[in-house]
């Protein structure tokens, strides 16, 4: 059946209607489907009739089976709904007719202005606008795009040296040699990331991939000669990244885990920052806890910092040191005084002192003699635990830092260290430190205990103190030392 502009417009409101849970009567349907119709200037349904043709023609059309659903407090009223409750109209592949007329990437180009919407696009056309509705007015839809972007003139002739297979010379803008270059390429792919289209290619000179943006490249021109297919799998590579500026040379994959708070990870469930996002925890130090696999790229960086103080990057490491130092320059652009680039990650907090993620201290009553014991909560690698539980490992070492001092070392009452006799600082007395792995739900815990603690001052070449200012004072560098003594229980969880 030729889809009539009436139909393509109740056919997109009673898929919608039919995709969901509850599903939905004739009238319901009608009700729905007039709304749309009216908002776009069209004659509403009259007969019931005609909507229960229209699921019959769905029905058929794409070989779903509609359930009718009988209300239990009336059975004459009757719900509808799809069988396959993952089925739509609009998640269905494109069938060969469609294939052989879309072939031409014309869908994606007429979002931006200038590049027509060939006559057969209508019916595709007409789907897309009729599901965008604005009460009382005529479809809108604004796309993210600015046609004054000057890489879109760069489309299509790189699309169609793409499906050519076509070596091309281009004249590029390299921003951080700041000169113009000619580069001999192999056109491979296309990627758009925010606003920006880029191209990834072969550089025909040392066979290396390339991302290069459209609006660097100043002109395109066919060259003869032999065309080098890409070595890469590049709807993977991008599946493994988060933005398109990426290169071939960052291909390891790394988790990273993040915090986010209440104010945030609603809308990280609704819209996750890539396709590997797991919500780990909902209920994790007043927000969620996620993890993400991806390579390395800028977007990555640039999506973790959008949210500003809403996000936490736990792990890993070295990329909590990236983006603490990223943020000491950026207070520091805006003229804040007392930073220091070079020693920022030496100062920042460890993750389970950025959140509360539980009380760093805590007590609780040793069941065998019925004596409170003040115990130390700590994260631990998994190594680390294992070495414990096994023996191996009898010394637990934390460096002190300005944000960590409070909870390991003895204050007087104007706050500053108490000392030993030899001017060493005095530790806080725990009777015992619980290690958890990591910051899963169901990590792993044991419950250690400390026979003594002592603190080291870190001394240079020349045996001196090491120095170093944080917040407008000085700091001496040193740790605690932790002599631990028997594991008094663990709470162990299998491995997957």
């Amino acid at each position: 059946m030729s889809l009539t502009q009436q139909y393509a417009v109740r056919e997109v409101i009673i898929d919608r209607m039919l995709h969901s849970e509850q599903g939905a009567t004739l009238k319901e349907l009608m009700a729905a489907c007039n709304d749309a119709l009216i908002a776009d200037g069209r004659k509403g349904v009259r007969s019931l009739n005609t909507i229960s043709a229209d699921i019959t023609n769905i029905s058929n059309r794409y070989n779903q089976e509609i359930e009718e659903i009988k209300e239990s407090y009336d059975h004459r009223i009757i719900r509808y709904r799809y069988a396959n409750r993952n089925f739509s109209i609009y998640n269905i592949g494109l069938g060969a007719d469609d294939s052989k007329l879309l072939n031409s990437v014309v869908g994606i180009m007429s979002q931006f202005q200038g590049l027509p919407v060939a006559g057969w696009l209508a019916e595709t056309d007409l789907r897309i606008r009729s599901s965008i509705r604005n009460s009382g007015r005529s479809a809108v839809v604004g796309f993210d795009t600015n046609p004054e972007y000057v890489g879109n003139r760069n489309l299509l002739p790189l699309f169609e040296a793409i499906t050519q297979r076509q070596t091309l010379e281009i004249e590029y803008w390299d921003w951080t040699k700041k000169g113009k270059m000619v580069m001999k390429i192999w056109p491979y792919y296309l990627k758009q990331s925010g606003h920006l289209w880029y191209l990834m290619a072969g550089n025909v000179r040392n066979d290396k991939l390339e991302c290069l943006g459209l609006d660097r490249i100043e002109s395109i021109k066919p060259i003869e000669r032999k065309y080098h297919d890409c070595k890469v799998d590049l709807q993977k590579f991008f599946d493994e990244r988060i933005g398109a500026t990426a290169s071939s040379d960052n291909r390891e994959k790394r988790t990273i885990r993040f915090w986010a708070s209440v104010q945030v990870w609603p809308y990280l469930l609704q819209s996750p920052m890539h396709n590997s996002q797991k919500l780990i925890d909902y209920t994790f130090g007043d927000g969620a806890l996620f993890e993400i696999e991806v390579c390395y790229t800028r977007e990555m960086i640039q999506e973790l910092q959008r949210y500003g103080s809403d996000l936490i990057v736990l792990e890993p490491a070295d990329l909590r040191e990236s983006l603490a130092r990223d943020a000491a320059q950026t207070l520091r652009n805006y003229g804040y005084p007392g930073i220091d680039i070079d020693t920022v990650a030496d100062v920042i907090p460890g993750p389970e002192d950025a959140l509360t993620l539980q009380e760093t201290t805590s007590e609780i009553i040793n069941d065998k003699n019925n004596k409170t014991m003040k115990v130390l909560n700590l994260i631990i690698q998994q190594t680390f635990f294992d070495q414990i539980l096994s023996g191996e490992k009898t010394l637990e070492f934390r460096e002190i830092k300005p944000t960590t001092y409070k909870k390991y070392i003895e204050l007087d009452d104007d706050g500053n260290d108490k000392e030993d006799e030899n001017g060493n600082s005095i530790p806080i007395k725990y009777d015992a430190i619980r290690f958890f792995v990591g910051y899963n739900p169901d990590r792993d815990s044991a419950l250690v205990e400390v026979k003594d603690a002592h603190t080291e001052i870190f001394t240079d070449e020349k045996g001196e103190w090491i120095w170093y200012e944080a917040g407008g004072k000085d700091w001496v560098m040193q740790q605690v030392v932790y002599n631990l003594g028997k594991v008094l229980e663990t709470d162990l969880h299998p491995k997957k």
